[in-house]
């Protein structure tokens, strides 16, 4: 291993503005160290290499080589703090050279550094000083690097949109150059791309961009990512096309794995294809997978993959009729997940044991473990709202300091305008005359080109903050639009008495995994008009997530409330989707609650609360078979006594007669 480097120091220099300077020799030289990864492939190289880097070396070249030094540390020593000193003191020298391009370039370094600890805020606060200053730079490796990061940290942050954009950015950076690296750093970028497409599940883009790096690198022999690129083609089939072309995928980046010895895609490749094979029911041929997999993992200590592979084992224990063994062997990986804090994992975990529980039988335990399930997911939904609000606070800060810095410069420049022409009156007046006139003219200029620029900018934020509020399929509502309602609902003396429905589609996932999930989506956009055909103008309808829609309506009573409800399972049930030459019935389970609750004060009995409730009618309703509703028209007795037992335990409240609960179930009829 390498020993740890000091940064050498360097003298003050002047302030004056410059152009990029580069050391071309040593750029070149960097270039042939540089490998497949963020650093120098070849660090006994580097090491040498960085001996000739000294304060009198170029500022670019000086940021670049040092930077991958920093680089070197947090991503192959971990030494984070060693990292984060470095970035410092090359901010300082950038600054001090005024180098804009150097600038840039530390910044997106910083905000490298601080993904990599999962320090998000400082990460995007990097993030937002790269933009600041990447409008001025040319350097096409600096703008790849800086967009690549920016898009990552975004994506990490779940701000999908602003993340594609920088990819994009990146790309555009090096749309045009074949030299080796630089197809590196395309299959690299192209790798996010496909990823961030598929995690919001735009299977159709992700696929082309994922088949293209792959060629690319085959027919340039760059192999260094082709193991993450089949394993990700290999989940964009399995919801595109057929398991077998998934499975086919994972073989090939099983293969690509040993070749690259990359130790966690060999274990989870094998994962993947088990898992399609047991939904085949080929558990022989799973479970062969399976054992190589955790050998594997146990030899490497790869504990997370070494979980997932012992729940898949497990499963298949349960598929053969092993009920006893297979959820036994279940609960104790959940265990495990649960002491590491892992909450999504913990979820995952839950909803395939509560399927484990159902084959076997044993419907009470599955029904407490949906309700785990839900508690979990409720859990997992605060800490990102409230991880997104803080993020959001940081990013907005930042660019307003931003801002600030900008207007302080500006200000100091007409100071040291001022001065200039206080000087000239005492010399010439006629001149002093001539400057005062053109001052007047520039300001004016710079005036309407800033009031334009200012206007052109709110019109951009007017717009993007819209589209912040839609979901992109149905066109309705999304989480955040709901959120800025409630907040404007707080902010009202007397709020006007509202619904609340939470509405769920029955059998969606079947839907999806037999008819694919084109068919998925257009169930998902007749439900979102039949919806907006029955709730009226006045309502607000939002898609909650996945198959889960919001209704928020203004409604003078629950008996109101009740009618709304019957009419949207009537409206739901009258009529299947005709999608392509067939028809897919829909049916829905739905909560229904009124805000406020028996007119207890908002401050006591909140949106959350009543949405809450509102859920575990919806719960209620899934487990006495579906396709009905559960409308809570009052609570019984003092608010404050029954508080506790209505969210610890809703059933024992539902079975103290606490709740005046009505529920509606529509009759269907059997077709010929």
């Amino acid at each position: 291993m390498i020993g740890s480097f000091l940064l050498p120091s360097y003298p003050v220099v002047a302030n004056v503005t410059v152009l990029e300077q580069r050391d071309f020799e040593l750029e070149a030289e960097l270039d042939a160290l540089l490998g497949p990864g963020m650093y120098p492939a070849d660090r006994q190289g580097f090491a040498q290499l960085l001996i000739d880097i000294t304060p009198t070396t170029p500022v670019s070249t000086y940021v670049r080589a040092w930077g991958y030094r920093a680089l070197e540390l947090a991503h192959a020593e971990k030494a984070y703090d060693a990292a984060e000193e470095i970035a410092r003191k090359l901010l300082e020298h950038a600054e001090r050279g005024n180098s804009v391009a150097a600038i840039a370039e530390v910044y997106a370094l910083k905000a490298e550094i601080f993904d990599l600890q999962n320090k998000r805020q400082l990460a995007q606060r990097a993030v937002a000083d790269f933009e600041r200053h990447s409008h001025d730079v040319t350097n096409p490796r600096i703008l790849f690097f800086g967009h690549n990061v920016a898009g990552r940290v975004l994506a990490n942050a779940q701000q999908h949109e602003q993340a594609l954009e920088h990819f994009l950015r990146a790309q555009q950076a090096i749309v045009n150059d074949d030299q080796q690296q630089n197809v590196r750093r395309r299959q690299f970028l192209n790798m996010h791309i496909a990823r961030l497409y598929a995690t919001i599940e735009n299977f159709e883009a992700a696929l082309p961009i994922v088949r293209s790096a792959i060629d690319e690198g085959l027919r340039y022999q760059v192999h260094h990512r082709l193991p993450d690129l089949y394993l990700v083609q290999g989940y964009v089939l399995g919801h595109l096309t057929s398991r077998s072309d998934a499975i086919q995928s994972y073989r090939h980046a099983l293969y690509w794995a040993e070749q690259e010895k990359d130790v966690r895609i060999q274990i989870i490749a094998r994962n993947n294809m088990a898992s399609e094979l047991i939904n085949d029911a080929d558990f022989d041929a799973a479970e062969e997978l399976l054992l190589e997999a955790r050998t594997v993992a146990y030899s490497e200590q790869r504990l997370r993959e070494l979980q997932f592979v012992e729940f898949n084992l497990a499963n298949i224990d349960v598929k053969r009729g092993n009920y006893a063994a297979g959820i036994d062997r279940m609960l104790a990986i959940r265990e495990a997940i649960v002491s590491h804090g892992n909450g999504r994992d913990e979820a995952e975990v839950l909803y395939y044991l509560a399927l484990a529980y159902g084959e076997a039988g044993l419907f009470e335990e599955q029904a407490k473990t949906l309700l785990d399930l839900h508690d979990v997911r409720q859990r997992l939904f605060r800490s990102d709202r409230e991880q997104l609000m803080v993020e959001m606070q940081a990013r907005y800060e930042a660019h307003d300091q931003a801002q600030q810095i900008a207007l302080l410069q500006h200000e100091n420049q007409l100071r040291e305008q001022q001065l200039q022409n206080t000087q000239l009156v005492r010399g010439i007046s006629v001149l002093l005359i001539l400057v005062l006139v053109l001052v007047l003219i520039v300001i004016a200029m710079g005036y309407r080109t800033s009031r334009k620029a200012n206007q052109q900018l709110n019109e951009a934020n007017r717009r993007l903050h819209q589209q912040a509020l839609l979901d992109p399929l149905t066109g309705l509502g999304n989480r955040r639009h709901f959120q800025n309602l409630m907040q404007a609902r707080r902010q009202q003396a007397h709020p006007a008495s509202s619904v609340l429905m939470l509405l769920d589609l029955d059998h969606f996932k079947q839907i999806n995994d037999t008819l694919g999930h084109a068919a998925g989506d257009e169930v998902l956009r007749d439900v979102a008009k039949r919806l907006i055909s029955v709730c009226g103008e006045d309502a607000h309808i939002i898609r909650w997530g996945g198959e889960e829609f919001l209704i928020y309506a203004p409604c003078a009573a629950a008996a109101e409330a009740t009618v709304l409800t019957e009419n949207i399972l009537i409206a739901l049930n009258e009529a299947p989707v005709v999608y392509n030459t067939g028809e897919i019935a829909v049916h829905a389970t739905i909560g229904t609650v009124m805000l406020p609750i028996s007119d207890i004060d908002e401050t006591q009995l909140d949106w959350e609360k009543a949405l809450q409730l509102a859920d575990n009618l919806l719960y209620v309703g899934k487990l006495q078979g579906r396709n009905q509703a559960h409308c809570l028209k009052s609570i019984r007795g003092p608010y404050q006594t029954i508080e506790s037992l209505l969210f610890r335990d809703f059933n024992a409240a539902l079975e103290l007669d606490v709740l005046d609960v009505v529920k509606i179930q529509i009759e269907v009829s059997e077709p010929g």
